[in-house]
């Protein structure tokens, strides 16, 4: 899975690094965000998802649920409000903060035995803890870099 994580964000940061600073901030990607609004998506989820690791592996009640584990309308207001928060950062704080995030995931899940990975007990939907991993990791990376993909051959 670490493997998988680092080749994908990989080819994340060479997508983006494609980009004048100009394209980067320019909306319209997914609705109206820029590639620069998705960075600050991507790396707050994922920092929701390792302090959601982290009270897991504490056996703490994480409080809420990680990002993967929301309707779509609780995941609309939550990314509005990342929008809100994140829009007028520099686009180089934002990209800063998704490489550590990135290293501090890797460091979390490298502390996580298989039997956490696919503990099927704490999802809402019995699904393992792996795929709340992947979805806010390798999959955001793919799925998002697509849309950046699509978006720029236009």
């Amino acid at each position: 899975m670490i493997n998988l994580i680092q080749e994908e964000y990989n080819k994340f940061l060479e997508l983006i690094q494609q980009f004048s600073p100009e394209s980067i901030d320019s909306p319209g990607v997914v609705g109206f965000w820029s590639t620069k609004d998705i960075l600050a998506h991507i790396t707050t989820h994922q920092r929701w998802t390792i302090k959601w690791l982290e009270k897991i592996g504490e056996d703490a009640d994480p409080g809420l649920p990680q990002p993967y584990d929301n309707n779509e309308d609780d995941l609309a207001v939550i990314n509005s409000q990342i929008f809100k928060e994140n829009r007028t950062r520099d686009f180089h704080k934002i990209l800063s903060d998704l490489d550590q995030c990135h290293q501090d995931m890797l460091a979390i899940i490298r502390t996580m035995t298989g039997a956490e990975l696919n503990d099927q007990r704490i999802l809402r939907n019995a699904e393992p803890v792996w795929q709340a991993i992947a979805a806010n990791t390798y999959g955001h990376y793919r799925e998002h870099g697509q849309e950046i993909r699509d978006f720029f051959k236009e």
